[in-house]
């Protein structure tokens, strides 16, 4: 039992790269603070209007002077350095009713604390694409990804395994509340499997932990002093939940590369000398 499950499970907790220092200093890039009011307007100028983390509030900031900006500033570095006043990390919970019965919860966060975390979520992936750190097969939530890859390929094997009357076997899962469900110590997994410096781990954990949530309604605004805090999973909403779910789930994914190979399918070769 031992070497049927175990040891590949701890194979695939293991680092993905050996330790590399330019890895290392890209991973503590991630929490550089702002330099200057400037570039605190340019993270400000990312946030899309039409998305989720674009709130009437971000067009107040960006109203505002350079020196009403300085304590904002000031704010966005500690977040940056793991450091996070209360207030920062409660979420308003507020019911939208999907029918006569039903409701769906939705979760307004503070603007700063989205847009420092897209700042987050922005730089981690882009150093994890660059090194080549992701698992074969991560199509979701990257940068030049997106479903149609995946689709593409399913539809590809179904082609070529009934055209060769081959055998194809697949597997569709549905994860409900899959942001809900994520373990924080399934985050910490990732991060060595991902090889994350411990320094740069600890922010990790810091910047999703602490968080709370109050509910509001139509009848009156949640009372701060009933927060209730949150002991798992990833705030809806914020833009770093899904790099935070392919960390908790890279562990999983490495195991099951390294035990289901897929469905083999065949590469073109290259012509040379094409007449047009």
């Amino acid at each position: 039992m031992l070497d049927i499950h175990a040891v590949p499970l701890w194979k695939s907790l293991q680092p993905r790269v050996p330790p590399d220092a330019r890895i290392d200093e890209a991973y503590k890039q991630v929490f550089a603070p702002f330099k200057d009011v400037q570039e605190l307007r340019q993270e400000l100028d990312h946030a899309k209007k039409g998305k989720t983390r674009r709130l009437t509030t971000v067009e107040e900031l960006q109203d505002m002077t350079d020196e009403q900006l300085v304590p904002v500033l000031i704010i966005c570095n500690l977040l940056l350095a793991g450091e996070s006043q209360k207030i920062l990390k409660i979420g308003d919970i507020i019911p939208l009713l999907k029918d006569m019965r039903r409701t769906r919860p939705i979760t307004c966060l503070d603007p700063i604390f989205k847009m420092v975390d897209a700042v987050i979520s922005r730089r981690l992936m882009l150093g994890l694409q660059e090194y080549g750190l992701l698992p074969e097969g991560t199509y979701g939530f990257v940068k030049g990804g997106g479903p149609e890859w995946p689709a593409d390929l399913v539809s590809d094997i179904k082609w070529h395994a009934r055209c060769e009357q081959k055998a194809s076997c697949q597997t569709f899962l549905d994860e409900t509340s899959a942001y809900d469900t994520i373990d924080h110590a399934g985050i910490s997994s990732g991060c060595s499997v991902f090889a994350v410096p411990a320094d740069v781990e600890t922010r990790i954990m810091s910047h999703i932990g602490g968080h709370s949530r109050v509910v509001n309604t139509a009848y009156g605004l949640g009372d701060l002093d009933d927060t209730t805090r949150l002991e798992g999973g990833v705030e809806q909403g914020a833009p770093s939940s899904p790099l935070l779910y392919i960390f908790s789930t890279a562990a999983a994914q490495a195991d099951s590369n390294s035990v289901v190979h897929g469905y083999p399918l065949p590469r073109l070769a290259p012509v040379d000398n094409v007449t047009w």
